[in-house]
């Protein structure tokens, strides 16, 4: 529960909604199947607070979610990478 509430909350309502969807199941589905990836997060698209919280070096890893169900991030930029990895 802890980390529930640390995820920003425009984001829990957007995955709240989104479970609440017929078509939920294909990310159960995708996820079984190891292909729950994030591959880019744009900053040009996205609000700067939720880029910033999302973040791989803020967070400290390259994985998101827990209790068994993640998604893992792909295509980090360098400067994250470099943040990241240290």
């Amino acid at each position: 529960m802890e980390i529930i509430e640390k995820i920003p909350k425009e984001i829990k309502e957007k995955i709240f909604l989104y479970c609440r969807h017929n078509n939920a199941q294909l990310i159960l589905d995708a996820f079984i199947k190891n292909k729950l990836i994030l591959k880019y997060i744009p900053k040009y698209k996205s609000a700067h607070h939720i880029w910033y919280d999302l973040r791989p070096s803020r967070i400290g890893s390259d994985v998101y979610g827990g209790n068994g169900m993640y998604i893992k991030r792909y295509k980090i930029e360098i400067m994250e990478r470099m943040l990241l990895f240290g």
